[in-house]
């Protein structure tokens, strides 16, 4: 490797350090930083910054193995895409709580702390303004350019950390105002809570996700990028602890608040003490510090802002939920309503008198078990062969969040403890589970197309019973089998193939396999819409395109399974997706067909009527 090549490498990883270091730097680990700090001293500091700081470098270094370890053909994008696609609403209520949480953390310590006229409208007025330059610093840039910018950004507050420490000691110490308050809480019921949750943090966060992906596209070493980012990151935590231990030293710990949970809270010191002692809002030092802290905030948010941009621009385009063919593109794909949606809940919080803990709990308890599942599949071989049992982790992920927020509010380690390792233990043991399909059958491979779903492999705890139609009925034989049925939003007709079906041969005549799927398709009509009546409606149902993919051939008294779902819509147009199977689910053909709608009595091409669009919900995908 040439000289030149290396000093590009290196400015490169330098260029995404700073950026990954700022994008991480949200209120969490900003204020948070100061609470450990006046709860613990310096071991606190130390033990909040060092396992937030190897987490993020931790992430890089496993997102660069993944990239490393995939197959030809395959990207670090499509991986992930792969997975975002099923946890889509994870990651975006993960985003959610950490816009909210930074969003409330700057209004709340800062702001608020300056104890202004008219706080309420100050306050909306200040979220406002952040979203706005966040909206704005996020359209400019992008993912592409954006490490630039938060260089710059970085060094700008290089240069006002340096003043701050400079002349922080011409702030007159608080004498004579009586000892800090002290809280009675237990190290170690903070620290197992911190560690679990920043060692799994960055694993769900779409900003680290979108950095580490744009690294691979660049060719820069994710490793090496992360590394940097995460001791930049160390070094903005270990100035603002030590900053503290400094506000601390001057009596800035009388500031604290007793919360309503009994507990005191002190993350608004430094700003106190800075704008106490005859030294006000319009002095350099307030004002450098005020910047150093929006600065923080707002390359969190920019970041924020083109990730669920990203995120949901793919999300709209490759998703087939029924609302994207209704709703304006524009609004499904725009991070605005989310931001918004942050924000009132962020205002919300500061009304309720909440504080950072309240939210940050989500990412030690409720977070932690869909990470794990993540980091030890994508870790490992074969990582989207799984089906998630979503309501299971839903529930238990809900459950560690109410043991641990009872330990935190009544001070018990030992529930807050509990409820931290509970989603660790039990998304362990979800994601290291054998697939029951590798355990009962191997006689019964995969089908072609069935490896990329979580679906197609199932766990044996979420084996799924059929749900039966009205209509259902039995056929005689020793393998009965109802003949209609609907099972994971297939809609299913089952029969028994006859000597009329086979041809001179005696497997199963092609054609018969198209008629098969027309007959179903009559049928899964009649199904969802019982009330259409051909002399009275308004429209008809045409078929615009139909293929159809053979795989095995079916013989007489075979039992055949024709399965029908809506794959996607658009304003037009539906399309239906057919599968074929035999008795023992091996595939005997696959294939598409598109649908259009025109006016019974002109034939003119309309929108997908309203009833359709009702009638087809609970089979679209």
């Amino acid at each position: 490797m040439s000289i030149h090549t290396m000093k590009s490498s290196a400015s490169k990883s330098l260029f995404w350090g700073s950026s990954v270091a700022l994008s991480w730097t949200w209120g969490l680990g900003l204020f948070f930083a100061v609470q450990f700090t006046f709860q613990f001293g310096l071991k606190g500091l130390l033990s909040f910054a060092i396992p937030n700081a190897i987490g993020l470098f931790l992430f890089g270094a496993g997102t660069a193995h993944i990239a490393k370890k995939a197959k030809p053909g395959q990207s670090l994008e499509l991986i992930f895409q792969k997975w975002s696609t099923k946890l889509s609403s994870v990651f975006l209520f993960y985003q959610f709580i950490a816009l909210s949480l930074t969003i409330f953390a700057l209004t709340r310590y800062l702001f608020q702390a300056l104890d202004l006229a008219n706080s309420l409208l100050l306050l909306l007025l200040v979220v406002i303004a952040l979203l706005a330059i966040a909206f704005l610093l996020g359209e400019q840039f992008g993912i592409t350019k954006i490490k630039y910018s938060h260089a710059f950004f970085y060094g700008v507050l290089i240069i006002l950390g340096i003043y701050i420490w400079v002349t922080k000691d011409t702030v007159a110490s608080l004498p004579g105002m009586g000892n800090a308050p002290k809280n009675d809480l237990n190290f170690l019921g903070y620290l197992i809570p911190v560690c679990v949750g920043f060692f799994t943090g960055p694993w769900l966060d779409l900003q680290q996700w979108q950095r580490a992906i744009e690294m691979h596209k660049e060719k820069t070493s994710i490793r090496a990028g992360y590394l940097v980012g995460s001791l930049l990151f160390f070094a903005i935590l270990l100035f603002h602890g030590s900053l503290t231990l400094w506000a601390m030293e001057q009596g800035a710990g009388i500031y604290a608040r007793k919360g309503i949970d009994g507990i005191f809270y002190a993350q608004d010191m430094i700003t106190r003490l800075l704008t106490s002692q005859g030294t006000n809002l319009t002095g350099v030092l307030p004002l450098a510090y005020f910047a150093f802290l929006i600065i923080c905030i707002i390359t969190t948010l920019d970041s924020g802002y083109i990730a669920v941009k990203w995120h949901l621009q793919h999300h709209v385009k490759e998703g087939k939920n029924m609302l994207y063919s209704i709703l304006p593109k524009s609004l499904l794909t725009s991070p605005i309503p989310l931001f918004v949606a942050a924000a009132i809940t962020a205002l919300v919080a500061i009304e309720a008198n909440l504080e950072l803990e309240y939210f940050m709990v989500f990412f030690a308890t409720y977070f932690v078990s869909y990470a794990i599942i993540l980091i030890i599949r994508s870790l490992g071989d074969n990582p989207l062969e799984i089906h998630l049992a979503k309501t299971k982790i839903f529930a238990i992920s809900c459950l560690s969040l109410v043991i641990a927020g009872l330990g935190y509010i009544h001070l018990e380690p030992i529930l807050l403890i509990a409820g931290t390792l509970i989603p660790v233990i039990v998304g362990g043991w979800l994601a290291t589970r054998k697939p029951i399909a590798a355990i009962q059958s191997s006689h019964q491979p995969l089908q072609d197309g069935q490896t990329d779903s979580f679906e197609d492999v199932r766990q044996a705890d979420s084996l799924d019973t059929p749900v039966h139609s009205a209509a259902a009925t039995q056929l005689a034989g020793s393998d009965n089998i109802a003949s209609e049925y609907v099972q994971d939003k297939w809609y299913v007709h089952a029969f028994r193939a006859t000597y009329g079906d086979t041809n001179s041969v005696g497997n199963v005549y092609f054609g018969m396999y198209a008629m098969w799927v027309g007959k179903t398709r009559e049928l899964f009509f009649n199904y969802c819409l019982p009330d259409f009546d051909l002399k009275k409606t308004a429209f008809l149902i045409l078929t615009r395109s139909f293929e159809h993919k053979f795989a095995l051939e079916a013989r007489e008294f075979d039992i055949i399974k024709v399965k029908i779902k809506v794959k996607n819509f658009n304003r037009k147009f539906a399309t239906l997706e057919h599968r074929i199977v035999d008795q023992k689910e091996r595939l005997l053909g696959k294939g598409s067909q598109s649908l259009l709608f025109v006016k019974a009595d002109t034939y003119e091409q309309i929108d997908i009527p309203s009833e359709v669009l009702a009638a087809f919900t609970p089979f679209t995908t």
